[in-house]
């Protein structure tokens, strides 16, 4: 796992690119860096994430990863 946010990192249909807030994350690269590093498959429920809340309330976080893969 190289990198793991939970947030609003960017705008999309619901959030103009220039609402001020975005970019409200929190780093949980060492969470899914437990549970999925090593393995062939990794499911991680994004509902473990619910308790942090790095943006407003009206914002929707969502989950965003990036990997790489190393030969076995």
């Amino acid at each position: 796992m190289t990198s793991a946010h939970y947030g609003r990192m960017r705008g999309g249909r619901c959030i103009r690119a220039d609402v001020g807030n975005l970019g409200c994350s929190t780093d949980v690269t060492s969470q899914l860096d437990e549970v999925c590093s090593g393995r062939l498959h990794c499911l991680f429920p994004v509902a473990n994430l619910l308790q942090q809340k790095p943006c407003p309330d009206d914002y929707t976080s969502y989950l965003e990863t990036h990997h790489s893969c190393l030969k076995g």
